[in-house]
């Protein structure tokens, strides 16, 4: 039915009344918890009671407010006068409140407020003294059960086994076991009853006790064997069968006595005598207790301990000497003895300076083949039975000093370098001890090249560079001395290359400084010559530079240098190479090489200006044609043949033209190389053509017809004598070979030092080698081949025949040979 806007405007009205109404009236309700009381826990169960005071509940409709909001019944109004919570949350906690209504008109007054407090139900907790859930045997433990945050006087407990209740409810919270046996394994739980209300607590988690049987200790002894030496080490070992040692600490005792730690507990499970005596002796035991709890565990069985007197090692050294001194490079050999003892029955170790330096072995003996510093010090031994690896006492120390071996002085006179044709003398000296005789060796041969204390190398040459050094030995100790330092004999060739600085083309005024360089660095005079080398000389300086200040014109010309050495002088060396000075009073000078430039390297040739700036453009010449104009005053040919040799001059427009200077191209030593390189190739070719023309006459032979006999085939000259041509071929061209390669070494030589000289002989007489050597009888028709092998060098091979030579040497000596003896 729907209400007209009348009707609704009534409505609302009546409920705006009602609201105003409620506990108005006079009749006022009460509230009451059921069960009473205010705390609750969660998950509990309570139901809020309202009545009307002194009318009861009946014709009464009831509501209920929490913090005075409504909250029972949803249509606001129950005929029952009950509202029941059957699972209480924390969030039901407020202040409670009712209102009732008569007939829907009179309205009770509102009860007082009441509290309902719900909290969380608490937790029992059990806990262990000792702490430890595994307990041995025979050991107390007492359980305790609390419940947090309350008040222990305010509850009761109750404990289960195996979650079964084995004690009443007891205002007593812990449960002790006071001599545990394997039965009392098991989870043990407990839980709080409050005494005011009843109300229990959470029941606790479960706690396991484990009993088992009470570990034992055993105590082992290492090393194993009884009776053990005084003064050695010994471990005696605490272990707890079946379990860790990390988990538990140890206490040893002897004869009952606690010995170590003093008292308490040690965390190691050994303890070691580091040197045993006497006094150690006895019965030792020990026990273990578990570092989380403190059980302890069984008292280990008892160990005897025997210690005895240890026998002591000897040291001998061979050689004997009354001060243990030996020399570097010694051997010496150092035996260890064990009296009373057999050494069949016995190993023994090594000690240097008290580290040991050798394992153990059977071997009585430690050698030294070679003594040196590093074995000086204290040797000792020590012998370790086999059968059960005991240890004598360490022998006393055996003191070993190894000392330098007298040092071997060398002097050489004079001081290298040397020139070629100089005498040396090398001299040795010992100055400690007598009857010293004097080796002498070179480089790094220890051949023996002289003896005696002095070594005089007399017109020495490039053979006798080297290292050289000596070394003493006598018969009695030390037989043999310190070898000497080593020194170098270096033999220069005895001719000085004379160089240029700035350079050789110079204006007047300047100044040029002369150097002769030989690689002498001290104990030479120098020697100046100008225009030739017979003449006095124009200088004599201690140093190896000259030097020509504010240069003149006179002053040019060809400057040689060479050295002397001595006092007086004993020898001199040769002169060097011409260098020419040229002084100028033009203002444009051509500066160029002062030597001969080899062949394929590059030339640069630099024209300068002898005012500010020196940098001056430039037309370059050579032989008078022009050659390129430079802005920069310079020019450079990249590598230079003998077609670039000749006069070269430089000209600037504005400033002049300088002097003609004469540049030298020498031929590289890879130009002479090429030479002897076309005279194999020739070689070459001239056998394998011979050995052609031998292979035509050969298979012409067979074809000779006829039973009687030939006369003189070549084919058949290799076979006359088997003995002759093994002579000849074994012989022979090994000396020819020999005698080829001397004189291509004297031709190099020859090409190196003088080419124009070879140039100026070609139409000199040449050398041939015949083709076809003795064998010729039956072709007497054949004209002689031949080949030049080097023209205007007739020295080369003047050892070779021709043809008609070996003819006549094969006519002398060969018969007629029958076919048949073939």
């Amino acid at each position: 039915m729907e209400l007209s806007p009348v009707g609704l405007l009534l409505v609302l009205m009546l409920c705006s009344y009602s609201e105003h109404a409620a506990g108005q009236g006079t009749s006022k309700a009460v509230l009451v918890l059921d069960p009473v009381q205010t705390q609750f826990y969660t998950g509990e169960s309570v139901t809020l009671r309202c009545s009307i005071e002194g009318q009861g509940t009946s014709g009464w409709k009831f509501s209920w407010y929490r913090d005075g909001s409504h909250v029972y019944p949803p249509e606001v109004w129950s005929d029952k006068n009950g509202y029941a919570i059957q699972t209480l949350h924390e969030s039901h906690s407020g202040d409670y409140t009712c209102i009732g209504l008569k007939n829907n008109i009179e309205y009770s007054k509102r009860s007082e407020k009441v509290k309902l407090q719900v909290s969380e139900r608490p937790k029992a907790a059990v806990t262990l003294t000792p702490a430890s859930r595994d307990v041995f045997r025979g050991d107390s433990v007492t359980l305790r059960c609390d419940i947090p945050e309350g008040r222990n006087t305010d509850w009761d407990y109750s404990w289960y086994f195996n979650r079964n209740p084995f004690s009443p409810v007891a205002s007593s919270q812990e449960h002790s076991i006071s001599s545990a046996e394997y039965h009392h394994s098991g989870d043990y739980t407990c839980r709080g009853v409050q005494r005011r209300t009843t109300q229990s607590s959470d029941i606790s988690d479960l706690v396991t006790l484990t009993v088992s049987e009470r570990p034992k200790a055993v105590v082992f002894l290492s090393p194993s064997w009884s009776p053990v030496f005084s003064g050695e080490s010994v471990t005696l070992t605490c272990s707890i069968q079946g379990e860790s040692p990390s988990d538990w600490r140890h206490s040893w005792y002897r004869g009952g006595q606690q010995v170590h730690p003093q008292r308490g507990w040690s965390a190691s499970n050994e303890y070691r005598l580091q040197s045993v005596q006497e006094a150690h002796r006895g019965v030792y035991s020990c026990q273990g207790s578990r570092r989380r709890d403190e059980r302890v565990s069984s008292k280990s069985d008892d160990l005897t301990l025997t210690v005895s007197k240890r026998t002591k090692a000897a040291v001998t050294l061979t050689p004997v000497t009354a001060s243990r001194d030996v020399f570097r490079g010694d051997s010496v050999t150092l035996r260890c003895d064990i009296p009373e003892g057999r050494n069949t029955d016995w190993d023994y170790s090594w000690y240097f300076n008290r580290y040991p330096i050798s394992p153990v072995a059977s071997s009585q003996e430690h050698s030294i083949s070679s003594a040196e510093y590093h074995h000086s010090g204290d040797y000792t031994c020590r012998g370790v039975q086999r059968r059960t690896t005991q240890s004598s006492d360490i022998s006393d120390l055996v003191t070993l000093t190894v000392s330098a071996r007298p040092a071997a002085t060398l002097t050489v006179t004079p001081q290298s370098p040397v020139f070629t044709g100089e005498s040396v003398t090398l001299s040795c000296d010992i100055k400690s001890y007598s009857g010293w005789t004097y080796k002498w060796f070179k480089d790094k041969s220890n051949k023996v090249v002289s003896t005696g204390s002095t070594f005089t190398l007399k017109e020495v040459s490039e053979s006798h560079c080297g290292e050289y050094w000596c070394q003493g030995e006598r018969r009695e100790r030390p037989t043999s001395s310190q070898s000497s330092s080593k020194t170098t004999i270096e033999v220069k060739a005895p001719k000085p290359k004379l160089t240029l600085s700035p350079g050789h083309q110079l204006s007047t005024g300047e100044s040029v400084t002369l150097r002769c360089e030989l690689g002498v660095p001290s104990g030479l005079v120098f020697y100046w010559y100008r225009h030739t080398q017979t003449s006095d000389p124009v200088a004599q300086t201690d140093g190896n530079s000259y030097n020509i200040s504010s240069g003149k014109v006179s002053d040019g010309g060809q400057y040689w240098c060479r050295a002397g050495r001595g006092d007086p002088i004993l020898i001199y060396t040769q002169y060097s190479d011409v260098a020419e000075i040229k002084f100028t009073d033009g203002d444009v000078i051509l500066e160029s090489p002062v030597h001969p430039v080899t062949e394929g390297d590059p030339l640069t040739l630099h024209c300068r200006y002898r005012h500010q700036p020196s940098n001056i453009s430039a037309d370059f010449y050579k032989d008078g044609t022009h050659l390129q104009t430079s802005t920069k005053g310079e020019m450079t040919i990249p590598a230079v043949s003998k077609s670039h040799e000749g006069l070269y001059k430089c000209r600037n427009p504005e400033r002049g033209e300088s002097p003609e200077s004469w540049v030298t191209v020498r031929v590289s030593d890879a130009g002479s190389s090429m030479l002897v390189v076309a005279v194999g190739v020739v070689m070459g070719l001239l056998v394998a053509f011979a050995l052609v023309i031998s292979l035509v006459l050969l298979h012409r032979s067979f074809k000779v017809k006829g039973s009687g006999t030939m006369k003189r085939n070549p084919f058949l000259c290799p076979f006359r004598d088997q003995k002759h041509q093994t002579t000849e071929h074994n012989s022979d061209p090994d000396q020819r070979t020999n005698q080829i390669s001397d004189q291509d070494q004297r031709t190099n030589q020859s090409s190196k030092q003088d080419q124009s000289q070879s140039a100026g002989r070609q139409g000199a007489q040449s050398e041939y080698m015949p083709l076809q050597k003795r064998c010729t009888d039956d072709y007497e028709t054949l004209t002689p081949l031949y080949m030049p092998l080097q023209k205007g060098a007739t020295d080369v091979y003047e050892t070779i025949k021709s043809s008609k030579d070996y003819q006549e040497d094969y006519e002398e000596g060969y018969d007629d040979v029958d076919v048949t003896d073939i």
